[in-house]
């Protein structure tokens, strides 16, 4: 049932817009040809919520360090980390010399007052907003897809 071989730990942020009709902020992944909500693999020292501040100011220029619950310190050795909305575990093919493999996702869904995004070139051949009936004309994988409409 689970997925077998080396797993990463990665964090997701579905980023919706504080408006009337919200929409989602979605990037296009180049190497995968693929819309997806900005994210990516933890780095040493990080938390999942660390992660997805540290991902999404990186490849969309926004802040959403505001707008995430709080940790809570519980005493001087233990902090309760928010639990994300969503935790996958997703089978990444074989790309390169990097064998398949499976990302342990943590999925936060953030609400945030509509901004411009910046792009950022290196991973991503675009960036947009998105309303729940655009979903259905562009390229998503099946659980990306069935989240944002559950979301939406």
């Amino acid at each position: 049932m689970f997925i077998e071989g080396q797993k990463h730990y990665t964090t997701s942020i579905v980023l919706l817009s504080k408006e009337q009709v919200p929409r989602v902020l979605l990037v296009h992944h180049q190497k995968l040809g693929v819309w997806m909500p900005p994210g990516g693999h933890e780095e040493a020292l990080e938390n999942p919520l660390e992660t997805g501040v540290r991902e999404v100011k990186e490849e969309t220029g926004i802040d959403i360090s505001p707008y995430l619950p709080q940790p809570r310190r519980l005493d001087e050795r233990a902090i309760a980390i928010p639990l994300p909305q969503y935790f996958f575990e997703e089978l990444i093919d074989a790309h390169g010399d990097q064998p398949s493999h499976a990302h342990l996702d943590f999925i936060y869904v953030v609400k945030i007052p509509y901004q411009e995004p910046l792009l950022e070139a290196t991973e991503h051949h675009a960036i947009r907003w998105f309303a729940k009936q655009e979903l259905d004309t562009i390229s998503l994988f099946q659980n990306v897809r069935a989240i944002l409409l559950e979301i939406l």
